[in-house]
């Protein structure tokens, strides 16, 4: 670690015997003296030593795995200088659970419910509120470093569309994009043929880009363009959009759906 004083960049142990040797004559030259005061300035720079781990921890080489990287409990590690964890906790997603449809509801009939007797397997699950904090997955090694890097980005970074649009193309591609909706309202749409499992553990992490006080949602979908939408009256057109069609013309757009 370095720290700059009087615009000189120092090492710790430059700083250390800097601050021991401003010692007052008749202690200068006293071992135990000199020990003190070495003591209490490590003490008082052993945060900025963390923090310059932290600050470093910026991931500006190649994403993903490298032969230097650290790995298993040593990723682990590192990855929590960046508030990243191996395990994620949350609601499972690959579980079914008990439905109530409403009277009339559509496809009331294959939800699971209330069973016949002795019928067998039961596979679905009562949702209770110990489940929105489970461990449901764990990261590996290529995922947790991603995440990690990802974090880092996010948290370095004015988060500008542009810059938000550059960190979603460095670690997913063409498979994710953003799209202001109005003020203060982004969404983010993960294609459907995406098979990474990144995204998911971003969005689960709260690990997206997303700039203060803006509301952020997330779609997963087949395609980024031609939702069927309105227009606001006397507002620019957003081709993102397709609104109602005319008689006898194809059908361009879809609707979105919570599936």
């Amino acid at each position: 670690m370095t720290t700059p004083i009087a615009n000189v960049t120092m090492t710790t142990d430059e700083l250390v015997a800097y601050y021991v040797d401003l010692l007052i004559m008749q202690y200068e030259s006293l071992p135990n003296a000199r020990a003190t005061i070495d003591a209490y300035v490590r003490q008082a720079i052993g945060d900025q030593i963390i923090q310059a781990v932290e600050d470093g921890f910026d991931f500006s080489m190649v994403i993903g795995l490298q032969p230097d990287t650290a790995q298993g409990v040593q990723l682990t590690a590192v990855a929590s200088y960046r508030g990243a964890a191996r395990t994620t906790y949350g609601i499972d997603l690959n579980r079914q659970f008990f439905e109530m449809p409403f009277y009339g509801e559509s496809g009331a009939d294959t939800m699971p419910g209330f069973a016949l007797y002795g019928e067998s397997p039961i596979t679905w699950f009562f949702l209770n509120y110990i489940d929105s904090n489970r461990p449901i997955y764990s990261l590996n090694d290529d995922e947790l470093c991603r995440l990690t890097q990802l974090r880092a980005q996010v948290q370095s970074q004015l988060l500008s569309i542009g810059n938000v649009d550059t960190i979603l193309f460095d670690f997913f591609a063409d498979n994710v994009a953003v799209f202001e909706d109005g003020n203060l309202h982004i969404t983010y749409i993960d294609l459907i043929s995406d098979t990474d499992t990144l995204f998911g553990i971003a969005a689960q992490t709260q690990s997206l880009p997303r700039p203060a006080g803006v509301r952020l949602d997330i779609l997963r979908s087949e395609t980024f363009t031609e939702f069927f939408g309105f227009q606001k009256y006397n507002q620019s057109i957003n081709p993102t959009f397709v609104g109602f069609g005319v008689y006898g013309t194809p059908k361009t757009g879809s609707f979105v759906r919570y599936p």
